[in-house]
């Protein structure tokens, strides 16, 4: 089974193949279909999967097993799934188009490589007034080609069929009056050609009230797309928000809730996207935030983003751009205490430094981390709160 993609199908399933449908064509009715999801030369395994009578079916082999051997591994496990079935005899298939086999008068229909979400999930804090961004990632597709609709209850437990569309876009807004309802939504993958299985979301939970005006409504007020805008912000990591000092001293003003990552995140959220800025410089950044919600929302709002986590530590920095103005041509991180310590263009600096040995010790111990990218306009640099030493002359922001 050759899993060449630019040889048609028909020529790439053996004679064995179309035997095997010929021979179990009792088996199937025109719900089965079957779709080689997953056919990728780095990888060892292929993935088919198929849906018979409403049941799912998902089976990982080995590439190099022929497609005939695979195919009758599938018809025995249905054989005895279906011990009422009668054989029929054999008659010779054929195959009329490279993605269609055709065995008597039933049609089968195989995919290689559709558009597939290989991750799709809402996140677990809604509120209103307040975008609401599914984690998406995907293969064999892009996401500007894919497809999706947003439904909500028209009431409580409502049943899935009563639910009410509100929305085609990427992204979903809540309002007021949808406090207390789940929201779903169903995306098709699509690469511009094609679309893929579709995927169902519906919330763990209910749409909550949000907290109303925020200060950053104000400051929003007062931006615009007509210039480089650039953003810094220290959005403290959840390993802080959550200590007793935290709780107890800094922030013993704001509610418990107001503390926790999936609420904080939401506001996060949309301060950042409401000051349309073209680079946006995040410091304390949980990894997991990072990926799971800051890059999902940001990519949505046309911005591409770059994280570095600092050394022997769970957060660190992440700088986002817009990609419709710029363009990503290098990236650099660097350790300010390496830099000292190594590079011969602060050798001077060294010296006096280390002329306090307590001084040179904290210096050599810092985690401060320099990020650094480089755009079709120039250089850019996204700094933690304790900037110590402008790597090699590089021009901050």
């Amino acid at each position: 089974f050759s899993t060449d993609p630019r040889k048609p199908l028909a020529y790439r399933i053996p004679r064995t193949s179309q035997l095997f449908f010929l021979a179990h064509r009792n088996l199937f009715t025109t719900r089965f279909n079957m779709n080689l999801e997953r056919c990728v030369p780095c990888e060892a395994k292929l993935s088919i999967s198929f849906n018979l009578d409403g049941s799912n079916k998902h089976i990982l082999r080995e590439q190099t097993e022929p497609l005939g051997k695979v195919l009758a591994r599938i018809a025995n496990s249905l054989i005895k799934a279906q011990s009422k079935a009668k054989k029929s005899k054999p008659n010779k298939g054929k195959s009329e188009t490279p993605t269609v086999l055709h065995v008597g008068g039933l049609k089968y229909k195989v995919g290689l490589n559709p558009p597939t979400f290989s991750i799709s999930e809402l996140p677990s804090s809604l509120m209103a007034g307040f975008p609401v961004c599914p984690k998406l990632e995907m293969e064999f597709g892009e996401l500007k080609f894919s497809e999706f609709r947003w439904f909500k209850e028209r009431s409580p437990n409502a049943p899935q069929d009563c639910w009410m569309e509100v929305g085609c876009e990427r992204m979903f807004t809540p309002s007021n009056l949808d406090i207390g309802l789940k929201v779903m939504l169903k995306c098709t993958p699509g690469n511009g050609s094609r679309f893929g299985e579709p995927k169902e979301l519906v919330s763990s939970g209910v749409v909550e009230a949000g907290p109303g005006t925020c200060s950053f409504d104000n400051r929003h007020m007062f931006t615009d797309e007509s210039s480089l805008r650039v953003v810094s912000d220290n959005i403290l990591a959840d390993i802080y928000a959550q200590t007793d000092l935290s709780k107890t001293v800094l922030y013993s003003y704001c509610a418990p809730y107001t503390l926790e990552m999936d609420y904080r995140q939401n506001l996060i959220k949309k301060e950042l996207s409401g000051y349309n800025a073209d680079i946006v410089c995040l410091q304390e950044v949980d990894k997991g935030a990072f990926v799971d919600s800051l890059s999902p929302a940001l990519d949505a709002f046309g911005l591409d983003g770059v994280f570095r986590i600092k050394e022997r530590q769970h957060k660190g920095l992440a700088t986002y751009f817009r990609r419709s103005k710029l363009k990503l041509l290098q990236q650099y991180d660097v350790m300010l205490s390496e830099a000292l310590t190594t590079d011969p263009l602060h050798r001077e600096l060294l010296e006096k430094v280390s002329t306090n040995p307590s001084l040179i010790e904290k210096i050599e111990n810092w985690s401060t981390m320099l990020q650094v990218f480089r755009c079709n306009f120039g250089v850019s640099t996204c700094l933690t709160p304790r900037p110590a030493v402008v790597h090699k002359g590089l021009r901050c922001l």
